[in-house]
């Protein structure tokens, strides 16, 4: 199994379990670690850690969390590290050579850069090769259930969300600010388990800071800080449209 980590709170038992079960299906054993429980923190270090305040409790333990993470794995010498939320359930088409190419991918980029191993609305051109399953350039994505990154895209993160700002998963504006690219697999090899199954604990999608007026500007105050110009608006646009109808008429 390549180098991972699964992000779960040490006190959820019955996500544990789930994890355990759905990694059986690729013969590997998951390495946890240990999640931050926004839920539980004070108002104080809340405020010590985060410097927005739309985001929910649990928005701020997942991205504290996913901080953790990078740090954690650049504390290492591995030159990628492949990253699960314990919700996750895995397709039956993946194996693990698909895994190897997939993180071999990422391990070999010279600049940061971000897998995201499920398929997303606006992707670009077609970049390479996990076994059969093509990888894109992405615009636009969100989720952080399943990616790979390499360290140049840890430290940028960590970087950009310190003190945390974004949500864990802002992949469209860390790519459209120029930080790292961002690509994604051609088929959904890891998908989130419904709600009603495994529940979240963020919290409904209606208290989150995507909602928000403050997080809206803060968004566009660090794309502007980043010279995200109207021109690049047109391409980030424009480029996703062109590419989904070049594969779906010249099957490119």
């Amino acid at each position: 199994m390549v180098n991972h980590f699964v992000l779960s709170l040490e006190s959820s038992s019955d996500r544990r379990i789930h994890i355990i079960n759905e990694f059986k299906k690729i013969d590997a054993l998951p390495h946890f670690f240990n999640a931050i429980d926004g839920r539980l923190l004070s108002e104080k270090e809340k405020k010590e850690i985060c410097c927005n305040p739309a985001l929910a409790p649990g928005e701020i333990g997942c991205a504290a969390s996913h901080l953790e993470m990078y740090k954690k794995f650049l504390s290492s010498k591995e030159k990628a590290i492949c990253i699960f939320e314990d919700d996750i359930i895995i397709s039956p088409q993946v194996t693990q050579n698909i895994l190897d190419d997939a993180f071999h991918f990422i391990e070999i980029s010279e600049t940061p850069s971000v897998l995201l191993l499920s398929p997303r609305r606006r992707m670009g051109a077609k970049v390479g090769f996990a076994g059969p399953i093509p990888i894109y350039k992405c615009f636009r994505g969100t989720c952080t259930h399943a990616y790979i990154l390499n360290r140049q895209a840890a430290q940028a993160i960590i970087t950009a969300n310190t003190p945390i700002q974004f949500e864990a998963d802002p992949w469209d504006i860390y790519e459209q600010a120029e930080i790292l690219s961002l690509y994604a697999l051609g088929e959904n090899l890891f998908r989130q388990a419904p709600e009603k199954d495994v529940k979240s604990i963020i919290g409904s999608k209606y208290g989150r800071a995507d909602y928000s007026k403050i997080h809206k500007k803060l968004r566009s105050q660090f794309l502007k800080e980043h010279d995200f110009t109207m021109k690049k608006q047109i391409k980030a646009w424009v480029f996703p449209h062109y590419y989904a109808l070049c594969r779906r008429f010249l099957n490119k």
